[in-house]
C-alpha cells in the first residue's frame, strides 16, 4: 500500500488547470460505513464522478493522512488506474489550496465540503452529510452539469444563518472524545449525564432530533 502511494509523492501538482478535488476519508469511520450508502466505496464515487466529468476536466485524489492498507486493497487503486482523467496527488499537498482553486470538491459526507462551503467553493456530496442543505451543497446524482454547479455562487450571509440555525436545534453535549482536548473545563461527568439523557428523550420522542 505505501509503495504504491509513493509513485505519487514527488509528481508535480497543477491548480491552474480545471479539476475536482476529493480528499479520500479514512476507513473505517461512521462517514462511509453509516452515512455513505454505497459510497462507502469509495472508488464508486470516483467512478461515477468521471462519467460525467466535462472534457478537460481532471479528478484529483489525495490519499487521508490516517488511512493504512485497510479499504485500499489492490483492485482499488486498479479500478482507479484504469480512469484517465484521476491523477492522484503527493500527500504533502495543501488541502485548503486544493479546495479553494477547485471547479468543485466531491466527498462521501466529510468535513471538506463544509470548509470549501466556508471560503466560497462548491462542494458535492454522495452519502448523509449534516451541511447537506446548506447554501452552495448538491447531492449528487446522475446527470448533473458540472459546469453549472462550478459556477455556484455562495451566499455567505444565508450559509451563516443556516448554520446558526442548525447549531440552534443541536443538543448541548460531546460524544466524540477526539473533542475533549477541544474544551479544556469540560465536566466529563456532566457530560456524560447529559448525553445520556438527551439520548433518552431522543429515543422516547420526547425532544426533537436537530435533523429533521
Amino acid at each position: 500500500y505505501f509503495e504504491h502511494l509513493t509513485n505519487y509523492e514527488n509528481r508535480p501538482v497543477d491548480l491552474s488547470q480545471k479539476y475536482i478535488y476529493v480528499p479520500l476519508h479514512n476507513q473505517p469511520e461512521m462517514s462511509t460505513s453509516a452515512l455513505g450508502g454505497n459510497y462507502r466505496d469509495q472508488a464508486l464515487l470516483i467512478e461515477d464522478l468521471a462519467r460525467d466529468l466535462p472534457e478537460g476536466w481532471k479528478i484529483l485524489v489525495k490519499e487521508n493522512p490516517r488511512q493504512g492498507a485497510y479499504a485500499r486493497g489492490p483492485m482499488f487503486f486498479h479500478r482507479l488506474s484504469r480512469i484517465p482523467d484521476v491523477e492522484f496527488v503527493p500527500s504533502n499537498t495543501n488541502t485548503h489550496a486544493l479546495s479553494k482553486n477547485a471547479q468543485f470538491v466531491a466527498s462521501v459526507s466529510g468535513t471538506v465540503g463544509w470548509e470549501a462551503i466556508r471560503q466560497g467553493t462548491p462542494a458535492m456530496v454522495f452519502g448523509a452529510a449534516w451541511y447537506g442543505s446548506f447554501e452552495g451543497v448538491v447531492k449528487y446524482k446522475a446527470g448533473l452539469d458540472f459546469e453549472e454547479i462550478a459556477n455556484t455562487k455562495i451566499d455567505h450571509e444565508k450559509l451563516q444563518s443556516d448554520a446558526g440555525a442548525l447549531v440552534s436545534r443541536s443538543h448541548d453535549g460531546v460524544i466524540e472524545q477526539l473533542f475533549f482536548p477541544l474544551i479544556p473545563d469540560l465536566d466529563h461527568a456532566k457530560n456524560t449525564e447529559s448525553v445520556a439523557s438527551t439520548s433518552l428523550k431522543l429515543l422516547r420522542d420526547e425532544i426533537d432530533y436537530t435533523f429533521q
